[in-house]
Formats: C-alpha cells, sequence, structure tokens
C-alpha cells in the first residue's frame, strides 16, 4: 500500500468532516476573509462591575447639609467628600479619646481612620478634598497665630532668664571672693518654650514626622495629594523602616524608637498618624498585584476609607455655597478640636494610656452582632488575595 502523503490525509480527515476535496483544486478562488471584510478593531476594556451609591442617609445627619452641597456644587460623588471628612473627625480625636468596645475585656480601639480617594486624573480628587478641609485651614492659621504670639512672649522671657541667670552668675562669684551680698538673686527657672498645635502634614520625612509627634502626642494627619508618591518614598535605599513608622502610626496606641547616625535615637512616646490621599486606579493596580503576589504588608487593608465610586452625571454649577450647612459643620469641627473629653470619658491610667469609653447597652449589642457576623461568615470566605 502506498505512503499516504500530508495532503492526502488532510483531504481524508476534510472529507470525514463533510469538506468538499474539489475546492482543494481551485487555487484562485479566496476561501478566507480578506482585509477589507473584517469589523472596526475596538478597544479593549476592563469594566468594573457597578457601585451602590452613598446615600446621603448614611452620612450623621450635622455633616449631611454641608457634605451633600459640596459634592452638588462639584459634581463628584458623595463618597468624594465622605471619606475626607470621617479621617478629619477621627484626626481631631486622635488618642484624647478611645473606646473599649466589650463590656469586661480591656482591648482598646483609637478612633483613628486612613481614607483614599481613587479616581482617574481630572476627576475631582484634590478639589473636593480641599474643600472639606477649609475648617482644618482654619484650626491651623489659629494655631499659628497663637503660637507666634507664644514665641514673642517667650523671647521676652528668655531675655529676661538670661540676665538673671548673669546676675546670679556674678554674685556667685562675689561670694567666692568673700563680698557680702545684700539681695541675693535666685538662681531662675528657665521659661518653657511653647510647642505648635499642629493638625496636618503635607509631605514630612519620618524623621520630622517623628518630632512633630512628640509635640502634638495626641496625633496628626498626613495629607497627600497623590499617596502613590509616599509609597514610592518607602522603596527607596535607606527608607525602608519608614513603611513600618506609618504601619504602626495606623493603630495610635503605640509607641517606636527610631535610630539614625546623623540624628540620633529618638523615641516617640505616642505615634498616631491619621493618611489621606487620591491615587490613581492604574497606578494603585500595579500596587495591589505586588501586594497579592508577594508583598502583602497590609497597607491596602488599613485604607478603611478607600473609595472608588462610580462617575456621576456632569453639568454646569455656579451656586453659593450653602452658608447655615457650612456654619453648621465648622462649628461642629471647631468643637470638635476644642474638647476637653475628660468630662466623658474614663481617664487613663496604669493599665490604659488613653482616656477611655465604652458603648452603651443599645449599642453594645449592635457591635456584639457586627462582630459575631464578621468573624464567623465574613472573614471564614475571606481568600486573602486582595484583587479577588
Amino acid at each position: 500500500m502506498p505512503e499516504s502523503t500530508y495532503e492526502d490525509t488532510q483531504i481524508d480527515v476534510e472529507i470525514e468532516e463533510g469538506f468538499d476535496p474539489d475546492q482543494l483544486k481551485q487555487p484562485n478562488q479566496q476561501t478566507y476573509s480578506t482585509e477589507d471584510e473584517w469589523l472596526p478593531p475596538q478597544p479593549i476594556t476592563t469594566d468594573l462591575l457597578p457601585v451602590l451609591p452613598l446615600l446621603p442617609e448614611m452620612i450623621p445627619e450635622p455633616l449631611r447639609p454641608w457634605l451633600t452641597d459640596n459634592a452638588y456644587r462639584m459634581k463628584c460623588p458623595l463618597d468624594f467628600v465622605a471619606s475626607p471628612a470621617l479621617v478629619m473627625l477621627s484626626a481631631l480625636i486622635g488618642t484624647r479619646l478611645t473606646i473599649l468596645p466589650k463590656t469586661r475585656d480591656d482591648w482598646t480601639i483609637v478612633p483613628n481612620l486612613w481614607g483614599a480617594i481613587i479616581g482617574d486624573p481630572s476627576s475631582m480628587k484634590t478639589p473636593s478634598s480641599s474643600a472639606v478641609f477649609k475648617p482644618l485651614t482654619r484650626l491651623v492659621l489659629a494655631a499659628q497665630e497663637k503660637f507666634e504670639g507664644e514665641i514673642r512672649t517667650y523671647e521676652m522671657e528668655m531675655v529676661e532668664y538670661e540676665a538673671q541667670k548673669k546676675a546670679h552668675a556674678a554674685q556667685a562669684q562675689d561670694r567666692h571672693k568673700g563680698k557680702t551680698i545684700d539681695n541675693p538673686v535666685s538662681y531662675p527657672e528657665a521659661p518653657t518654650k511653647p510647642k505648635e498645635r499642629r493638625y496636618i502634614a503635607n509631605d514630612p520625612t519620618t524623621e520630622k514626622l517623628a518630632d512633630l509627634l512628640n509635640e502634638n502626642p495626641t496625633g496628626i494627619l498626613v495629607s497627600r495629594d497623590e499617596l502613590i508618591a509616599l509609597l514610592a518614598t518607602w522603596e527607596k535605599s535607606g527608607r525602608e523602616q519608614d513603611r513600618a513608622f506609618y504601619l504602626e502610626g495606623w493603630n495610635g496606641s503605640g509607641s517606636i524608637t527610631i535610630d539614625r547616625i546623623a540624628r540620633g535615637t529618638s523615641h516617640v512616646k505616642f505615634i498616631c498618624i491619621s493618611l489621606f490621599g487620591g491615587i490613581q486606579p492604574a497606578k494603585l493596580l500595579g500596587y495591589l498585584r505586588a501586594a497579592t503576589e508577594y508583598d502583602n504588608d497590609g497597607f491596602v487593608q488599613r485604607l478603611q476609607l478607600a473609595v472608588y465610586p462610580d462617575k456621576v452625571p456632569w453639568a454646569y454649577t455656579d451656586e453659593y455655597p450653602d452658608k447655615h450647612a457650612r456654619d453648621k459643620a465648622f462649628a461642629l469641627i471647631q468643637q470638635l478640636a476644642d474638647s476637653d473629653f475628660s468630662t466623658i470619658a474614663y481617664q487613663a491610667d496604669e493599665y490604659n494610656r488613653f482616656p477611655y469609653t465604652r458603648f452603651e447597652p443599645a449599642a453594645q449589642e449592635v457591635f456584639k452582632t457586627w462582630l459575631t457576623e464578621w468573624e464567623t461568615e465574613v472573614l471564614p470566605n475571606e481568600s486573602g488575595l486582595l484583587l479577588e
């Protein structure tokens, strides 16, 4: 039996499949589509699933009119103003008031929050957070003015202090020489240098942030236009410990020691860092991929208030801000910054580093139900892979 060729085999197969072998004898006949017959190429897209909207009734009433007014006038999602507002409030409270969420246990939570606005360029990320931080800017300017006055007073006290030191030294020399001192001058007590109340820092080095935290032990808000820029600094040679510093600051209840050749050793007794910024989806994806595959340090999970809402329809809007809503919100934020929580909290003691409070009975039941569902239904079904 003659050996079959490749062509014979192909014909046999195609005959078995119902193919007419006579077509192979028509070399000039096209049996495939020409380039002109292809449909126009379409872009490859990765459409995201729709996101449930943040509804106004989900926002605490004192802030609701102010935030909804800002979102309406800027034509941005409500999430874009609610997220920075909550982070700002958490930063104002800081370690001044903590909560023990169980009735008897000493488990302590500092109400510290991290958040981020995820959005494309020109999606109103920065304008929306800047609008929300306006009352914080008021607090900053007032604190700066107060500090400048205290510094002037301190400098005058230092002049008097130095003069008294010289007088005391002169009397000491006279006494050493055996002279009688009629009006002895006691050694003066040095005046205390004032510390500026800092609410926010935009681009501090870790070392400077440690100094600010030592002067502001209740905590501070770090705000960045682009969070990726902050993450990039953590990858630089010699800055590997910066990441651990921030992660510790998220807890809000710890302390840390920083050792540097140039600056020596710095002890931060209370490290509470609130964090907020914007980030573009494409840049975040690369970080998520790394965190999912091999470098999951828990940073992304700490962004409790990271929001990536669907876009809202745009329409030209030019209206005055709601003055009543704005003034009410600003007054609330001012009151929160000035509040003395010692009147409503248990004071710090040898077992609790910070003033604390507990849930009232009804709220305790809500927390108990939520925590039980979280631990028994949600967490067991989590894969641990961020992109899933």
